[in-house]
């Protein structure tokens, strides 16, 4: 089979969301994702547009007039500022077209907040909005660097989670390296599903997959504590460049994941934050007083009756990999 007829069967199978069937091809010797680029990803988008989940979760984030078709990949940047955040950085867009979708959003909000107060008076044109992206994509396009596999992996993913098919990001979420970010914002993305559907099956079939992801982000960062604790407290503060430069800790509080703010690793790391150069003595009961009194005199009493660590004290400072991704 020659890798152009491998790609289309491979397509073929993700867009009729046979996950066993893509698990399958990703166990085999082939190399199904060899000749995938960013055009594929993009028709992905365009033929699963019409749907009725696309209508339902992806549209209203994009208000406008035409929701025709998906023309540019640009679209799904404000896509994933609108359900993961804005701390986001643009995955398909670089700083200058970033610049411009934050003029377009305020030209939005402007536009919104004119129908609401002068819907009597006054009835502004619609205006289309994906065609703003889609104007500032032909302005700004997308940055040309080199499409590596986590990228393909991370595009499907990012589809498969937005177009709500559940088994076929779980398939594609163990082949990424950063998998611990990706479930919690896939948990994320189908928490927001669960909240905008009013049909009570669909809620609680939202709502029992995001509690999933967010399970196994909970088991992933548990083992990693048990195997490394220092390793693990760096990973959830790592900036992750593959998907943004987002941290876990930005995804799991916004995402408002309970069962993984609890956990033992960023129970931890929320504890170094605020001790941060105190010695560990100060975490005992006897000494809080002396701390309270620090706070209250605005750190100025701090030196006197909080105790500091020594620098021989101090773990050593293990060279950072912050923008890589290699978890």
């Amino acid at each position: 089979m020659s890798p152009e007829e491998l790609k289309k069967h491979f397509i073929t199978s993700l867009e009729d969301n046979k996950s066993m069937l893509v698990d399958y091809l990703f166990r085999s010797q082939y190399d199904v994702l060899e000749k995938l680029q960013r055009n594929d990803v993009l028709n992905l988008y365009k033929n699963s547009w019409t749907k009725q989940h696309a209508k339902t979760y992806l549209f209203p984030s994009l208000s406008g007039g035409n929701r025709e078709i998906c023309y540019s990949l640009a679209v799904i940047d404000a896509i994933c500022e609108e359900y993961i955040g804005s701390f986001m950085q643009p995955l398909y867009s670089n700083k200058k077209q970033k610049r411009n979708q934050i003029f377009a959003g305020l030209k939005r909000t402007c536009c919104e907040l004119t129908r609401k107060i002068c819907r009597c008076c006054m009835k502004p044109k619609d205006k289309n909005y994906i065609y703003d992206y889609l104007s500032i994509s032909m302005l700004c396009p997308i940055i040309e660097i080199s499409y590596s596999e986590q990228h393909k992996l991370r595009d499907l993913f990012l589809w498969s989670v937005f177009m709500g098919y559940a088994e076929l990001a779980k398939v594609l979420l163990v082949y990424l390296k950063p998998r611990i970010c990706a479930s919690l914002i896939a948990s994320k993305v189908f928490t927001e599903y669960s909240k905008k559907t009013n049909i009570i099956q669909f809620k609680h079939k939202m709502k029992n997959i995001a509690d999933e992801f967010e399970l196994y982000a909970v088991k992933c960062i548990d083992s990693c504590y048990e195997y490394n604790e220092t390793k693990a407290c760096e990973l959830i503060l790592r900036q992750i460049s593959l998907f943004g430069n987002i941290t876990i800790a930005q995804v799991a509080v916004s995402a408002k994941s309970k069962k993984f703010l609890l956990t033992a690793c960023f129970g931890r790391v929320m504890s170094e934050a605020w001790y941060d150069k105190l010695d560990e003595i100060n975490r005992n009961a006897v000494e809080m007083p002396m701390l309270n009194i620090g706070l209250l005199s605005f750190g100025v009493l701090a030196p006197f009756y909080i105790v500091y660590r020594n620098q021989n004290q101090q773990e050593p400072q293990e060279q950072s990999t912050s923008n890589e991704d290699d978890q």
